[in-house]
């Protein structure tokens, strides 16, 4: 009788376990010939540009705090990235 409680969370524990494993994520197949083709036309665009420039800024707020602005600017030629 003392023992039906260890078993009982045992096999809680065991089923708990088994429920967490994660779905291997290459099982995922999209097949949404719209989606592939808009895609397909933006990799085709970029491939297109010899170099690539961009200015961004980037705000990061905390609660307790003033928000924290960061400004830069990216540029790829190539396989090359410059940030500053």
């Amino acid at each position: 009788m003392k023992y039906i409680p260890s078993i009982i969370m045992m096999i809680a524990f065991a089923l708990n376990i088994q429920a967490q494993e994660a779905l291997p994520t290459n099982d995922v197949v999209i097949n949404d010939p719209e989606a592939k083709a808009t895609l397909e036309k933006l990799k085709n665009r970029y491939d297109s540009f010899s170099s690539i420039e961009a200015d961004f800024t980037l705000t990061i707020e905390f609660a307790e705090s003033d928000p924290e602005i960061q400004k830069g600017k990216i540029a790829q030629v190539g396989d090359k990235y410059n940030l500053e």
